[in-house]
């Protein structure tokens, strides 16, 4: 039998598209429905705007026009947060940071300042979980741990807190934040010999650091050192706007822009003063006196902008009247010793500081600026007790120790002036001139050894000084020259 032919196969129907617009308006509709369900926040507006400072105002209407135009981003929402928490203003900082993190989960450095704005706010626990939640995400920002340590320390967990406090000296040993903060801890658990040891490390890093200074005192009290801690505890009574330092995060550059509120003027003006850009500092200090022309705390500062710009008349004339204002102001009649002394009228520059010393004598700077005014009328016996007093109150200057070694030479106390300089040198084994002047004394003390290790520390940080270009350079050819010509 032959084979069948098979039936034809029928026609396979092409296959039709089917359009993809009906998804896409499905996922629009859905979008435009989350965000009805579920809007971005609104920017956090101040609830009283009455009493607002006005720059504050000002700086705050551009951020939150940015935030209304687009209310999910994140960013502008921090911006705001900024503004308010420089401005001490903690309940709308953090409600703004919380919008931050809400939109933007994943960013520490809003999730730091949201926890730092409730605390602040005052919601200390919630402050407290939120540092722990970032540094168990995150232990390598040293921000946090520095703040979770001192929040521990707060909350009475002063073991716990030593723990962020070792871990922030390990990340920051140049820093001063994680030795305070773990000396403060020791005082906490009286163990006053290991405080002290963290805590010289601390003023070792920042002599001049008010609470360094203040718990530097309570440990030396504690150890029976009381005459220390005396001077310690009143150079920590003395900075009236050292307030607590915390290592920077990524926002805090931003965050010292919109510092425009009294205290935060103020801190930022002394910090300009001595960073040695005094003339913006006069900038700020000068409109604070405009708004308020009573207060001497902002006199005091401007005039000691104006000094540093050597604008003598102008910050005696602001001292005399911060003076009939606060009669028995320490620092009033120090600022004007120091005018004084600048202006050639010593008589007048000696009465001051005098009356400085008798209000604080355990400061030791009031006793630096006398023999500032001493030297001047060649009283070298004088001037040489002012120095001794003042390293003894102050132990840790080094210009103090190169002031005090050339009086002694001066009175042809050679073995002393060596000591002093060699002092300075360990305080400050950078200062080129300390390693010069170490060198040269040694020179003439026939210390050939002691001047070549002075002239390689000088040579090492003046390695062009073969070019002669200025005093240093000439200096260090003169010693190195004289260090040749020893036998």
């Amino acid at each position: 039998m032959g084979k069948q032919p098979s039936a034809p196969k029928s026609p396979t129907a092409p296959k039709t598209k089917r359009p993809l617009w009906p998804l896409v308006l499905v996922a629009i509709l859905l979008w435009q429905a989350w965000g009805l369900l579920f809007p971005p926040p609104a920017p956090v507006v101040p609830e009283d705007t009455a009493g607002m400072d006005a720059e504050v105002y000002e700086i705050l209407e551009a951020k939150l026009e940015r935030a209304r135009k687009d209310p999910s981003d994140a960013a502008a929402h921090a911006t705001i947060g900024l503004v308010y928490e420089a401005n001490k203003m903690w309940d709308e900082a953090e409600r703004s940071f919380s919008n931050a993190v809400e939109l933007e989960p994943a960013r520490a450095a809003y999730r730091l300042h949201w926890a730092i704005c409730l605390r602040q706010a005052g919601d200390v626990e919630g402050g407290l979980l939120q540092l722990r939640e970032l540094v168990a995400d995150d232990p390598t920002m040293r921000a946090a741990r520095q703040r979770l340590g001192r929040a521990l320390l707060q909350a009475g967990e002063t073991e716990a807190a030593m723990i962020e406090y070792r871990a922030v000296i390990a990340m920051a040993k140049n820093r001063l934040e994680g030795y305070l903060g773990l000396g403060e801890c020791l005082l906490r658990l009286d163990d006053f010999n290991g405080a002290l040891e963290q805590l010289e490390k601390a003023r070792d890093l920042d002599p001049d650091y008010g609470p360094v200074q203040y718990s530097l005192g309570m440990a030396l009290r504690a150890l029976g050192r009381r005459e220390e801690a005396e001077v310690a505890l009143a150079k920590g009574m003395q900075w009236e706007f050292s307030s607590t330092r915390y290592l920077p995060d990524e926002l805090s550059e931003e965050l010292s822009r919109y510092t425009v509120n009294f205290v935060g003027r103020i801190e930022n003006a002394v910090e300009l003063i001595e960073s040695g850009r005094a003339q913006e500092a006069v900038g700020i200090l000068g409109a604070l006196h405009r708004s308020r022309p009573q207060d001497t705390t902002v006199m005091v500062n401007l005039a000691a902008a104006h000094i540093k710009l050597a604008q003598l008349e102008q910050a005696r004339v602001m001292l005399d009247k911060a003076l009939t204002l606060k009669p028995s102001e320490f620092a009033i009649w120090l600022n004007l010793a120091s005018c004084y002394n600048d202006m050639g009228r010593l008589p007048e520059a000696e009465t001051h500081v005098n009356r400085a010393i008798e209000l604080a004598p355990k400061v030791g700077r009031a006793h630096f600026i006398r023999a500032l005014i001493l030297v001047k009328g060649a009283r070298l016996e004088e001037t040489y007790d002012a120095l001794k007093t003042c390293v003894r109150l102050d132990p840790r200057k080094a210009d103090v120790y190169d002031f005090l070694a050339e009086i002694c030479i001066r009175l042809g106390l050679t073995d002393e002036a060596l000591a002093h300089f060699q002092t300075s040198v360990g305080i400050e084994p950078d200062n080129l001139a300390s390693q010069v002047s170490l060198g040269i004394i040694c020179v003439r003390t026939n210390r050939k050894r002691e001047a070549q290790a002075a002239l390689a520390a000088a040579q090492r940080l003046n390695p062009d000084y073969g070019a002669g270009l200025d005093v240093a350079d000439q200096k260090t050819q003169t010693l190195a020259a004289r260090i040749a010509a020893m036998p």
